[in-house]
């Protein structure tokens, strides 16, 4: 529904705007099975509100029994219609009121259903698998915000070398969140189907695989985040004895790989392994030429495991390892970059008592970051790029170099809140308070465990009007701590400031400002009314409350561990040929050492040219160093 409305604002201003409701909330959840032969609607008044969300679910909840988490919610190219349950169709002859036999744990659901919805929120979730039935050769799903697709396998039926799953939206997140079906033993079988997603930002999520998929592309103008997960309850607080804590992810395919994007990078902490299976299987990696800044992300590993792998793009790691592990053939082709150089400052767990740097991944579960003597310890990363594989090759073309980057620079930050002079609350814990950090591009908050903020969307974000020193725009909602950033403002919504306008604007004479502007999200949908928002710079954040800041350079210099000043260390494991013509960058910052590389191979002949080898050294396991 929509109306216009004349507003008289507080302190003078008038207003004319068109009033849009917005789309509810669907919620369907099953344990034993789900037929939905229905329409379902969550459209906004107008294109300016916000649609709906559709959240559809196969899980018992109690996971009473082992067999459930076999259940399939099957996604149908059509309606529903007679078949057999083997095909992902409903059974001839089923009506209502009769007896239900061998659908247990299955549910179905076609796909114009979701699609003609007008949703901006779309979450599938099953215990098992979800299946795309492909009877009518491509199936395309779309949200105007955010698209979920969550199971430990994800699979097609029906399907052929013509056939595709086209998943579209600004956000699509694919994989598994659920903490209780955490599993790498989830094999990926192979089949004739694609799986196409097509977003702004991409996440794969925890343990999961393909099923009768061949091939998988993802093409996202923004970035693809690789966020492992828990297999542990993090909503129960935690007992007194704690032991170390890893977030794994694993995305396989039987078949190839493909990630198109500005670049590709794991979440903090996040050790996710992508996989390619079978003797013809691969994974590539190509830029999108978008601009790519190194992301708030740190501490985090990525494993690629392929026949060949085929690096074209921007891949990062910050202040973490990369292993490209190729069975046949690496190549870093040229123009690509290959980095786990940090970001000049990146904000990772907390200190307690000015002596341990911890990380909480939730609700107490915390892990020692510092203190090898802790039950809960856990090591940074290396800061190491590995290249393994029978011919490893780093290649430059016409100018154009593959880079390796493993050079010093970039900070971690923690904070410690004390309670005291400096104030006795920490007013960055409070309701409603997040921050906005000017300069941040990324449409979508950083993937931070301890920093989650659940009451917000992918890409919610709020429209600012203009002040000194802050210019009008669009600013991505963070984590209210990333206030603490340099640069950084918290924000939070000014109770009883609704319909202000921007000649409202004014700051405090504590440096406090207060700003008209509304919430949006990604797709487009916004709040109907302006508002005031309390917009209180870093500096000023640090006269409310006590904030002490921590650098890992600093902290941890006495550990062992490889700083962020130090330069890298890179390796490359090869069977039978190396050939570096692109650029390894080992420099250290000021302060710190510079990075080592190692070379190993089953034998290694140093030689000014070829024509020099003995026939005796130009054996296929023998690897040669020219000097060209």
């Amino acid at each position: 529904a929509t109306a216009t409305m004349t507003i008289t604002a507080k302190r003078g201003g008038i207003q004319t705007r068109v009033i849009a409701s917005n789309g509810g909330a669907i919620s369907i959840r099953a344990e034993e099975g789900l037929l939905l032969d229905g329409s379902l609607a969550g459209s906004a008044g107008n294109d300016s509100a916000r649609g709906g969300s559709l959240s559809l679910t196969m899980d018992r909840e109690d996971n009473s029994t082992a067999a459930f988490q076999n259940a399939n919610l099957v996604v149908a190219s059509s309606e529903p219609n007679p078949g057999t349950p083997g095909n992902g169709v409903i059974p001839a002859g089923l009506a209502p009121g009769l007896a239900i036999s061998g659908l247990t744990g299955q549910g179905f659901v076609a796909a114009s259903t979701i699609n003609n919805g007008g949703f901006d929120y779309v979450q599938l979730k099953s215990a098992g698998a979800i299946d795309f039935d492909l009877s009518g050769g491509i199936m395309a799903l779309a949200a105007r915000s955010t698209l979920s697709v969550d199971a430990p396998t994800i699979g097609s039926r029906n399907g052929s070398a013509n056939s595709s799953v086209n998943l579209n939206a600004p956000y699509v997140a694919v994989g598994n969140t659920d903490w209780r079906y955490q599993s790498d033993s989830h094999a990926a079988s192979t089949g004739n189907a694609s799986l196409l997603v097509n977003a702004g930002t991409a996440d794969l999520i925890g343990h999961s695989a393909l099923n009768d998929f061949g091939n998988v592309h993802f093409i996202v103008t923004g970035d693809i985040r690789l966020v492992g997960q828990v297999a542990a309850d993090l909503t129960t607080e935690a007992t007194s004895s704690l032991s170390p804590i890893h977030a794994f992810g694993n995305f396989t395919v039987a078949g190839n790989m493909r990630f198109s994007s500005a670049q590709v990078y794991p979440g903090s902490l996040s050790e996710f392994t992508l996989a390619a299976t079978g003797a013809d299987s691969s994974i590539s990696f190509t830029s999108n030429g978008h601009a790519a800044g190194i992301p708030l992300s740190a501490a985090g590993s990525l494993k690629v495991q392929a026949p060949d792998i085929t690096q074209n793009g921007i891949v990062r790691a910050p202040l973490g390892t990369i292993d490209f592990e190729a069975e046949n053939t690496l190549n870093y082709g040229p123009g690509s970059l290959t980095s786990v150089a940090g970001a000049p400052i990146v904000p990772l767990g907390f200190v307690q008592n000015g002596r341990d740097w911890l990380y909480d991944f939730g609700s107490g579960h915390t892990i020692n970051l510092s203190d090898s003597t802790a039950s809960n310890y856990v090591a940074l990363p290396d800061k190491s790029i590995i290249s393994r594989g029978a011919m490893v090759n780093l290649q430059n073309v016409s100018g154009k170099t593959a880079t390796l980057d493993l050079s010093g620079g970039g900070e971690l930050q923690a904070y410690e809140f004390t309670p005291g002079p400096g104030g006795s609350k920490d007013i960055l814990a409070l309701a409603n308070t997040y921050a906005i950090l000017p300069g941040y591009t990324s449409s979508v908050a950083p993937a931070d465990f301890q920093n989650g903020t659940p009451e917000l969307k992918a890409g919610d974000k709020v429209y600012l009007s203009d002040i000194a020193g802050l210019k009008s725009g669009f600013y991505t909602l963070l984590p209210a701590h990333y206030a603490l950033l340099p640069g950084a403002y918290a924000i939070n919504p000014v109770a009883g400031s609704k319909n202000m306008v921007a000649s409202q604007n004014f700051k405090t004479l504590l440096g406090i400002w207060q700003v008209a502007g509304y919430r949006s999200s990604l797709g487009g949908g916004a709040d109907n009314l302006w508002q005031g928002f309390s917009l209180t710079p870093s500096a000023v954040v640090r006269q409310q409350s006590e904030f002490t800041n921590y650098t890992a350079n600093a902290f941890m210099d006495s550990t062992g561990v490889t700083l962020a000043k130090d330069g890298g260390h890179v390796v490359f494991d090869v069977g039978q040929s190396l050939a570096i013509k692109g650029l390894v960058r080992l420099e250290a910052a000021p302060g710190g050492q510079r990075g080592i590389a190692d070379i190993s191979a089953p034998s290694i002949t140093v030689v000014s040219d070829t024509s020099q080898l003995l026939p005796t050294e130009a054996d296929a396991d023998t690897l040669i160093f020219t000097a060209a």
